[in-house]
């Protein structure tokens, strides 16, 4: 005669969960053969453009867009409060734009 416990109810549910767990594990490593070749590019293309350049700028370069009397001009401009309003840029002058 057999005897059913609480306990053995119990492991067995659990045994049975663990090998359902694997299983899904196990599915979710197989090779995905349904997917585009190109699939992801479209996210690696947007990281890349994303991403700073890594390469430091040259000294030349960076040195020319630094002014320090540009820059004391525009803080003396700023506490007189006589501020030059930028510039409106638009991305396009189809369609009549201001």
């Amino acid at each position: 005669r057999v005897r059913v416990t609480f306990m053995s109810i119990r492991k067995t549910v659990s045994a049975i969960a663990a090998v359902a767990a694997m299983a899904v594990v196990l599915v979710a490593c197989a090779p995905q053969q349904h997917l585009s070749p190109d699939f992801g590019d479209a996210v690696r293309q947007n990281m890349a453009v994303h991403i700073i350049d890594p390469r430091p700028m040259p000294v030349d370069e960076a040195g020319s867009a630094l002014d320090g009397r540009r820059a004391a001009g525009a803080v003396d401009r700023y506490q007189r409060g006589q501020i030059i309003e930028p510039e409106r840029l638009t991305t396009s002058t189809i369609g009549g734009g201001n």
